[in-house]
């Protein structure tokens, strides 16, 4: 029987959709590929995203994979990856979608090489994104994966650092023109554990746009102190540390930081939703705003210049980090620890990351940075 990536491989040469040629594998996943292609018509250099021929035939991951690229389009935003094409390839009957080629970083690398970062240097990563979250926000769409993996960091012409935010395939519409189609089921949970905030670990129907208020605080928690606010040695444990829990205080690992600031993150970082900022832009204003230069008297040291060198982004299938799960009411919060371990898995040790960069001199293809599955 052939495997994913045999079948994946053996399309590059191809003209999918008869018009884009593919080129070369840049991403595989449990979901599908992404391929460098070139538009045989305009020459444009493009990433092609295709869905495996497994799951072109379930009519729900079907759905999904085409909601996403029809989601992004309407948002157009600078600080969302660019759609440019959506299609359906008649002869091996699989969706594809046609997105701009990033090059760049993922924020998950930055946060490898830089953590802990200065606060200025994470308030200007994440502004763009927060800034086109607001706009997605305005739309009616929460993103529910928000993660350093889903936040690429580009150029612009000026040379400036352009971050772009990418994977629009499990969000949900809260109010939109299409409900019916953005619909998650109550009593299921879909997103990445670290960054879900405690109604999404819930399943709740009813999450807004603060969930992804708390998952941005998560993520800038990350970037200041190289830690997630949660973790735990399995996930359900993690669930309910999310749940019932409080994070450290960031002050804790990064003495550093001015009390200012880390209240701003806690806040985003509350339990409970009305406690936060009520709005994206609310958030980003805060910080942008928050007197930086009262430093504790531990002073760090400047943050070097981020590197932008040209990495390729792909995805181990069996480490999947989107996790689709049962909800977790708060019925589980109520027991015991004992019970929990001897009911579930381990996770990793370190939080598992659904991307892997490759930057190794082995690497035979031309290094980029694309968005994958």
């Amino acid at each position: 029987m052939e495997t994913d990536e045999s079948i994946a491989q053996a399309r590059i040469g191809t003209l999918l959709g008869g018009t884009y040629a593919l080129q070369r594998l840049v991403g595989l996943g449990g979901m599908g590929a992404v391929y460098e292609a070139r538009n045989t018509n305009t020459g444009m250099r493009v990433a092609v995203k295709v869905l495996h021929a497994e799951h072109a035939q379930n009519a729900d991951l079907r759905q999904r994979f085409l909601r996403e690229a029809q989601t992004t389009t309407e948002l157009a935003h600078p600080g969302i990856v660019e759609v440019l094409d959506i299609g359906i390839d008649a002869d091996a009957d699989v969706p594809y979608m046609v997105q701009e080629f990033l090059e760049g970083v993922e924020l998950r690398k930055l946060i490898e090489e830089s953590a802990p970062m200065a606060p200025e240097q994470a308030i200007e990563l994440l502004a763009p994104v927060m800034t086109a979250l607001a706009a997605t926000h305005a739309r009616g769409v929460v993103h529910r994966d928000i993660k350093p993996e889903n936040i690429v960091v580009t150029r612009d012409a000026e040379g400036r650092s352009a971050p772009k935010l990418i994977d629009f395939g499990v969000s949900k519409s809260i109010g939109g023109s299409r409900p019916s189609q953005l619909r998650t089921l109550a009593g299921t949970t879909i997103g990445t554990p670290y960054y879900m905030s405690p109604e999404q670990v819930r399943g709740d129907a009813s999450l807004d746009a603060r969930s992804d208020v708390w998952a941005v605080g998560a993520v800038l928690y990350e970037m200041l102190t190289g830690r997630v606010p949660f973790d735990a040695p399995n996930y359900n444990l993690l669930v309910i540390a999310i749940v019932t829990g409080t994070p450290e205080r960031i002050e804790v690992h990064a003495p550093a930081i001015p009390t200012a600031l880390a209240d701003l993150v806690h806040r985003a970082l509350a339990n409970d939703r009305d406690a936060r900022f009520a709005s994206m832009q609310e958030f980003l204003h805060a910080l942008q705003t928050c007197p930086l230069s009262a430093l504790r008297a531990t002073e760090v040291e400047e943050a070097a210049p981020i590197p932008l060198q040209r990495r390729v982004r792909t995805v181990a299938p069996e480490r999947r980090s989107t996790w689709p799960h049962a909800a977790i009411s708060w019925a589980v919060a109520a027991l015991s620890v004992a019970a929990v371990l001897a009911a579930t898995l381990a996770l990793p040790a370190r939080r598992p990351s659904a991307h892997l960069v490759a930057s190794s001199p082995t690497t035979t293809a031309a290094p980029l940075s694309v968005h994958t599955l």
